[in-house]
């Protein structure tokens, strides 16, 4: 079951009762670094799953390459940072890059 909260966007019932009962607790996601993972896709992984504009993507990326450390894509409840890091290294697989994501309690 869901419920409408505004045109066009759905939540259930099970996100609802999940951001309530787990309100204080949220989870970072984190891209690694990695030397063989091409910046552009980087960058794309930043756009597409985490909802980081381009220019901020292209920021992030280059601080991770200059810096040699993760990059904190964003937090989350623990369900949907599980579904994060799993599209993202699923995402990855499939296009044949080295990528991996961790979660951190925030």
């Amino acid at each position: 079951m869901s419920l409408i909260i505004e045109p066009d966007v759905e939540v259930s019932i099970a996100e609802i009762a999940e951001s309530e009962l787990d309100e204080k607790n949220h989870y970072a996601v984190f891209l690694l670094y990695h030397e063989k993972t091409p910046m552009l896709f980087v960058v794309e992984l930043l756009e597409r799953f985490f909802d980081i504009s381009r220019e901020t993507a292209i920021l992030m990326t280059m601080d991770m390459y200059q810096l040699k450390q993760p990059v904190k894509c964003g937090v989350y409840s623990r369900i949907k940072a599980e579904e994060k890091k799993n599209a993202v290294e699923k995402y990855a697989k499939e296009h044949h890059h080295l990528v991996e994501c961790v979660i951190k309690q925030a």
